[in-house]
C-alpha cells in the first residue's frame, strides 16, 4: 500500500460545492489532457453525519447511504466527519478534567475502550468503503481512528476510483483532551 501523506480537513458542511483544480487528475484520465487543465472543476460531497458512539456497523450504514446520495448527485470526492467510523469517541469531562491524573483508573479503561474500537488501515471497514470508491467510481476521504501498532491516530483515509488505499493524513495537532484520549500527534 503507498501510504503517502495528503492533507485532508474534516468535513464539518452538508452538501456539495465546485471546486477549481489545477493538479487533481483520476488515474485512468492521465491522457486526457483537459484532465489537469487550469480551472478544471470537480464536484466534492461534504458529508455530515450524527454517528453513534462505537456503533462502527450502524456509523458504515450512515456513510455508505451519504457517500451513494453525494456520488448520486455527481460528487467525484467525497469526504466523512472525523473519526466518522467509531463516532468520535473521547473520554468525557466526567473522566477527564484539568488536575486528573493521566494514570487515573477510570482514564486507562476509557482509553482501552477507545483503543479497541480503532481498526488498523488497512482493515475491515476501509477495504469496505474502498470497495465502495470502486463500486462508485470516486475519491473518498474517509476519517477513522486508526490502531497502528497498538498506538491510536485520528486518522484521514484516501481511497481513489480504483478502490486503493492511496493515501492518509493523521493529525498533528491534538487539544489537551484528545491525548487524555490516547490520541497520538500524527507526523504531518
Amino acid at each position: 500500500m503507498d501510504r503517502r501523506r495528503f492533507l485532508a480537513g474534516s468535513a464539518s458542511a452538508i452538501g456539495l460545492m465546485g471546486m477549481s483544480v489545477d493538479s487533481f487528475a483520476e488515474p485512468n484520465a492521465m491522457n486526457d489532457s483537459s484532465a489537469t487543465a487550469p480551472g478544471r472543476k470537480i464536484r466534492v460531497g461534504l458529508i455530515q453525519m450524527k454517528g453513534k458512539i462505537y456503533d462502527k456497523e450502524y456509523n458504515l450504514r450512515q456513510a455508505e447511504k451519504w457517500i451513494r446520495q453525494a456520488a448520486a448527485r455527481g460528487a467525484r470526492l467525497v469526504c466523512t466527519p472525523e473519526v466518522a467510523l467509531q463516532g468520535y469517541a473521547r473520554v468525557s469531562e466526567e473522566i477527564y478534567s484539568p488536575g486528573v491524573s493521566i494514570d487515573d483508573p477510570k482514564l486507562v479503561a476509557e482509553r482501552a475502550r477507545i483503543l479497541a474500537a480503532a481498526e488498523p488501515i488497512p482493515g475491515p471497514s476501509t477495504n469496505r468503503i474502498a470497495a465502495l470508491a470502486l463500486e462508485l467510481g470516486v475519491w473518498i476521504v474517509f476519517g477513522m481512528d486508526e490502531n497502528r501498532s497498538g498506538k491510536l491516530f485520528n486518522t484521514a483515509v484516501l481511497m481513489d476510483p480504483q478502490g486503493n488505499i492511496t493515501g492518509y493524513y493523521s493529525k498533528v495537532h491534538l487539544q489537551n483532551w484528545m491525548l487524555a484520549s490516547g490520541v497520538n500527534h500524527g507526523d504531518g
